[in-house]
């Protein structure tokens, strides 16, 4: 059975030689100078499969409420030619670019299901105000 081994949100992120390379990543919350703004960010992870499993069915739901902004990317998700078999499992790496027109500061939540069943939701905070620590 398909499993998710892990998933993150990362400013830029993409599958290259067998490898995720990513900028800026694993964040808890975004900066924006002014709103409305068009707010980019990667989603980035691995799935797990058995050898001789058949293609996993992704769902990728990323949701702004408050800007109304909804996006669901649904389908099969095949290893690559170059991924290799460990232990009898292969690694399935993906990236999704995602572009949203931002109205309000708010929380973006991202759910990851593989066949119906949800393995696991990421979340930031998109701010109009710096942190502390990033403003120093």
């Amino acid at each position: 059975m398909a499993e998710l081994d892990y998933a993150y949100l990362a400013d830029y992120a993409t599958v290259s030689e067998g490898k995720i390379t990513a900028v800026g990543a694993s964040f808890t919350h975004m900066f924006t100078p002014s709103l409305p703004s068009q707010s980019n960010f990667s989603i980035a992870g691995r799935i797990r499969v058995m050898e001789q499993e058949n293609p996993p069915e992704i769902s990728i739901d990323v949701r702004a409420e408050k800007s109304q902004q909804h996006m669901e990317i649904n389908g099969q998700i095949h290893p690559s030619p170059a991924s290799i078999v460990y232990d009898g499992k292969v690694g399935i790496l993906f990236t999704l670019e995602v572009s949203m027109e931002m109205k309000h500061a708010e929380l973006v939540t991202v759910d990851i299901s593989l066949g119906g069943e949800k393995q696991r939701r990421l979340a930031f905070e998109l701010t109009t105000q710096p942190r502390e620590a990033e403003a120093n």
